[in-house]
Order: structure tokens, then C-alpha cells, then sequence
């Protein structure tokens, strides 16, 4: 998705693909708060966040607003991690 709201790329060589931690997700939300964004957190990290045994984890991410979403990938890109597809 190209946006000229989502700013720079980061050359694919420097984004990492590592799965996220709960301080990835607790940063995520903060992030989405400030921003008034309308989420929900669904998924590995959801459930493993619920006390519920999990094996995977991954954010997945939706968004409500076109803009939210931009701002979803651009995060991710700001951690140095490879956007997920969505």
C-alpha cells in the first residue's frame, strides 16, 4: 500500500521477521490509544493475553478506518518488522 501519510520504507533487507512479544502488542495498543483508533486484538497474542495456552503467536491486525490501517503498517515498519499482509 502506498501512502504518502505512511512515510518512508525501509529497505526489506533491514525489516526482521521475529515473532512479536507481549511488549510488542502492549506497545501496538498504547500506539492505537493515543491515536483514538477503534481495535480489537484478535489472534496468538489475544489468546495467550486471555491466559490461555498457545504454540503460535502473531499480531494480526484490522482496522475499522483506511487511515488506522496505514497507520498499523507504518508501525510495524517503525519497529523494523516486515508488516503483516492485510
Amino acid at each position: 500500500m502506498d501512502d504518502q501519510n505512511a512515510g518512508p520504507r525501509r529497505p526489506a533487507e533491514n525489516l526482521i521477521r521475529r515473532p512479536p512479544t507481549e511488549a510488542d502488542l502492549v506497545d501496538l495498543c498504547r500506539a492505537l490509544n493515543q491515536r483514538g483508533a477503534k481495535y480489537m486484538v484478535i489472534g496468538g497474542l489475544a489468546i495467550i493475553a486471555a491466559g490461555l495456552p498457545r504454540i503460535m503467536k502473531a499480531i494480526t491486525h484490522r482496522a475499522k478506518d483506511a487511515g488506522d490501517l496505514v497507520f498499523l503498517r507504518q508501525w510495524f515498519r517503525e519497529q523494523g518488522q516486515e508488516p503483516p499482509p492485510g
